[in-house]
């Protein structure tokens, strides 16, 4: 009876080290992993990190985090895309601000104002549009649309005025 007693206590010391250190351990790692590919970042992320070393789960938890954050970036990036199609230029200029490079934010910062600028242009608000354009010069055709309107408001003072008996105020940039 002690022969089988010992040999009890060996099987369920035995299970018992199989069962808390691999498949309990293993279950969660899958778990975890199952959490990442549903998108729950948190979960995941507490999932690896409650592992410790088992595999690689420290390794895990990094990339779980990049992947989170590169997540949200792509979601704040859509956002910022949203309100450029919707003519929300300082929004969208915020938003891609918001995102430091990530993707071409800082060239969407641009497209933003060129795409304001083309807006206002075609509003007739050309010393709005020329100032932009100056903001932007390196970008696209901007220094070629600047220069194209840098005498604009003058022009456009003096055509209003045409025909009066009023004075006529050239005003030069």
């Amino acid at each position: 009876i002690g022969v089988i007693a010992a040999v009890a206590t060996v099987i369920v010391v035995a299970a018992s080290f199989v069962a808390t250190k691999i498949i309990i351990p293993s279950n969660n790692y899958k778990a975890a992993e199952a959490m990442l590919a549903e998108g729950d970042y948190d979960g995941a992320i507490k999932g690896f990190t409650a592992l410790a070393d088992y595999k690689h789960s420290a390794e895990r938890v990094i990339e779980v985090k990049a992947a989170k954050l590169d997540a949200e970036n792509a979601a704040a990036y859509a956002e910022a895309e949203a309100m450029l199609a919707n003519q929300n230029f300082e929004g969208a200029i915020e938003a891609f601000e918001a995102l430091d490079n990530y993707n071409n934010s800082n060239e969407m910062i641009d497209e933003c104002k060129y795409q304001n600028a083309i807006f206002l242009l075609e509003q007739e608000d050309y010393t709005g549009a020329a100032n932009i354009f100056y903001q932007i010069l390196a970008y696209k055709d901007a220094s070629e649309y600047f220069d194209d309107l840098y005498f604009v408001p003058a022009y456009i003072d003096i055509e209003k005025n045409a025909g009066s008996n009023e004075k006529f105020i050239i005003s030069y940039h």
